[in-house]
């Protein structure tokens, strides 16, 4: 005979997993300019640790914290829903043209005035950016602050190693950066130099 049982796991016990699991996405916040996938615009590593969280806040009994969470992302997306829509509904109704001497990133997509894929990968990326944002705000203790201090040190060491870098050889030493724009897939990895003194 088979029989199955519930094991219970306390609500203080699921804030310690979370609360610590949010310590850890803060070490990765400040890199934006990795993609897991390069393909896929948005796959940063913060990015994807926020959505298995939202998988595990969505099955376990957070309690009071899971509901108020719940209950503001609903509002937001609801709130950025509405002005995603009347954005682009203005410029269906007012027959929006770009102009030619505009920049953007994708000469591609030029012509294209509704729902750009600029404009959807944007909207995405608040979106993500307000959920971290809400898991710390009804998830994390006091204890975070030490890891966000450790994500920025991390990204000052990682300044200086490029700087020293250039002026040792001349070039870029970026390996972190994945990242590509644009439909001739242009990288992310560019940077400009500034003549100080004689220094370049």
């Amino acid at each position: 005979m088979i029989t199955a049982e519930t094991i219970y796991v306390p609500e203080n016990n699921i804030r310690v997993f979370v609360g610590r699991y949010i310590n850890i996405m803060m070490l990765f916040f400040p890199l934006t300019t990795f993609l897991l996938v390069p393909s896929i615009p948005g796959t940063t590593i913060i990015t994807l640790l926020a959505a298995v969280l939202f998988m595990f806040v969505l099955l376990l009994p957070a309690g009071k914290s899971k509901s108020s969470f719940l209950n503001e992302l609903v509002i937001f997306t609801a709130v950025i829903l509405l002005l995603s829509f009347c954005s682009q509904f203005i410029n269906l109704v007012t027959g929006l043209k770009l102009d030619s001497d505009l920049t953007l990133i994708n000469r591609k997509d030029f012509t294209r005035t509704f729902y750009r894929a600029s404009h959807l990968t944007q909207t995405m990326a608040l979106m993500v950016g307000f959920v971290i944002y809400a898991y710390v705000k009804y998830f994390a203790d006091a204890s975070i602050i030490k890891y966000i201090y450790w994500g920025l040190r991390l990204l000052c060491l990682y300044a200086l190693y490029e700087f020293a870098f250039y002026m040792i050889t001349g070039i870029s030493g970026d390996f972190l950066t994945n990242r590509t724009f644009g439909y001739e897939e242009k990288s992310a990895s560019l940077f400009q130099t500034v003549n100080i003194g004689g220094i370049n």
